[in-house]
């Protein structure tokens, strides 16, 4: 269990690495993942970020809350997928948006594209190492699969705000 006493300055838990020399810093975030809204906690603040995604042909040529580009990971399907998460999805073109109520597993197959889009909110890091506590209401359990979907974080790499970043989690 974590500590206050845990927490540097900065909102984060430090942990040796057993490999590394340095000690890593994870930010502790907790991701609820909604039909209506993704809600994304952290010590920097909170962000309600509409459960819209809205994928792009091309790179924006403006810097937009909510953009995102997907460099590199685990997630082969999103391999250079560009999208606008939240509202701005919205405003941008109502009638193409995807929508987590579109699919049965939709919150499970936008969590990480939501999530990216809400982190986009926060300030600029070059990297993320993220501690993440997850939670999904469905009446079918979801787990495994949100499990799976939320792993590729391990070493996905984004563009958010035209700012590229790296995130990592410790689950």
């Amino acid at each position: 269990m974590t500590t206050k006493n845990d927490l540097n300055p900065a909102g984060t838990i430090s942990q040796n690495q057993p490999d590394s020399a340095t000690p890593r810093h994870y930010t502790p975030i907790g991701l609820d993942v909604g039909n209506g809204a993704i809600k994304l906690y952290s010590g920097m603040g909170e962000v309600l970020l509409e459960s819209y995604t809205l994928y792009q042909s091309e790179r924006a040529t403006y810097s937009n809350q909510g953009y995102a580009e997907y460099i590199d990971g685990d997630r082969k399907d999103l391999a250079g997928k560009i999208w606008i998460g939240g509202i701005n999805a919205y405003y941008a073109s109502p009638t193409a948006i995807t929508r987590t109520v579109d699919t049965k597993d939709g919150k499970v197959s936008q969590c990480l594209q939501l999530l990216v889009s809400a982190m986009s909110h926060y300030p600029h890091r070059s990297e993320w190492n993220l501690m993440i506590a997850c939670s999904i209401m469905t009446g079918k359990p979801s787990g495994s699969k949100l499990e799976k979907h939320c792993k590729v974080l391990t070493t996905s790499e984004c563009a958010a705000r035209n700012h590229r970043s790296t995130l990592s989690s410790l689950m």
